[in-house]
């Protein structure tokens, strides 16, 4: 019943998860265990546990920060754990072309220039970590589910202008008033 309301709630969610698990199909489960900016040159599915997340998020931040063109699109399931890297996103954003936080505000959103903060409290997003940056010549996707209380994460990672594109067709259906529609990959 509660998985219903929830479909009902949000009619992207199936969509959203069907296309989650169609990349996880169709990808290797041939994650690095060398996490580094040369190790991630192909796409992949794992299960990671935060640590390794938050490598691979580093990556696709600092890869992000060299293309100031670009807009991140970043999950922190809830605005509490933003604390950590708060300075991080301080310094991202004076170079970014722009910034969208996706959260449960559990705790204050911070005001930063260039951000919209997109509260995600009550829907399904909560479950999901994401970091994707999108511009010309760059497209990065990293997509996982929370699994379990563990804090282990399945889900994927690509450099595919089309799968990110995807993504962020995704965000924006959900939040069609505040998530621009991307520009197809062709038109970057």
């Amino acid at each position: 019943m509660i998985m219903q309301e929830t479909i009902m709630q949000h009619p992207q969610e199936r969509l959203f998860r069907r296309f989650l698990e169609q990349l996880q199909s169709a990808l290797p489960d041939t994650a690095p265990t060398d996490l580094t900016s040369e190790s991630l040159s192909q796409a992949f599915r794992y299960t990671f546990d935060v640590n390794k997340m938050t490598v691979i998020s580093h990556i696709i931040e600092d890869t992000a920060a060299d293309h100031p063109s670009a807009d991140l699109h970043v999950s922190f399931q809830y605005m509490s754990r933003f604390s950590d890297q708060a300075p991080r996103y301080h310094n991202l954003v004076r170079v970014l072309n722009h910034l969208w936080l996706y959260a449960a505000l559990d705790a204050p959103a911070p005001t930063l220039p260039h951000t919209t903060i997109i509260d995600t409290g009550g829907s399904f997003l909560e479950a999901y970590w994401f970091v994707v940056a999108y511009g010309p010549g760059l497209s990065m996707t990293l997509l996982a589910k929370e699994i379990g209380q563990s804090r282990r994460y399945e889900g994927i990672y690509a450099f595919d202008h089309n799968i990110t594109y995807k993504v962020l067709n995704l965000l924006h259906m959900l939040y069609p008033g505040v998530v621009p529609a991307p520009l197809p990959p062709e038109l970057l």
